[in-house]
């Protein structure tokens, strides 16, 4: 019994790392701030997933069955984008998070998810507006 307590704990980690063997990776990001804008390429076919958190306001896109081999990448954008961070949110998921500075926030039914092909996407930010603003803002995209 004993001879064979290795075999469980080796096909488990050799499962384990041809599951993630069989995931894409995020090899591109970069956030344009002229275009309000970020562009994300892998090296095989997703559909990233976006939606916005508020207190503080941030998008949140995860890329379903990808990995991101940095440990975590951060930039400081402008104003209005207070940074972009990247991570690997779980064993299969790349998550980029815009979090945008405490004094402004977006409408969430504005943002848009465009593929340009299988492998590369851009998540368009609609135009930032001061947190003061977001019941009219909100109200006016409920009428929409």
């Amino acid at each position: 019994m004993r001879k064979a307590s290795w075999v469980l704990p080796l096909a488990l980690s050799l499962f384990c790392w041809a599951d993630s063997a069989s995931a894409g990776q995020l090899t591109y990001w970069k956030f344009n701030s002229k275009k309000s804008r970020i562009d994300l390429i892998t090296n095989s076919a997703t559909k990233p997933r976006a939606k916005v958190v508020m207190n503080p306001t941030r998008l949140v896109i995860d890329l379903p069955n990808t990995t991101f081999r940095k440990l975590k990448a951060r930039r400081k954008i402008s104003k209005y984008v207070r940074e972009v961070r990247v991570a690997q949110h779980n064993r299969k998921t790349t998550r980029v998070v815009v979090e945008l500075s405490k004094k402004y926030t977006l409408s969430p039914r504005r943002v848009l998810v465009r593929g340009i092909a299988p492998n590369r996407w851009y998540i368009q930010l609609p135009k930032f507006f001061p947190l003061k603003d977001a019941k009219k803002v909100f109200a006016q995209d409920d009428c929409r």
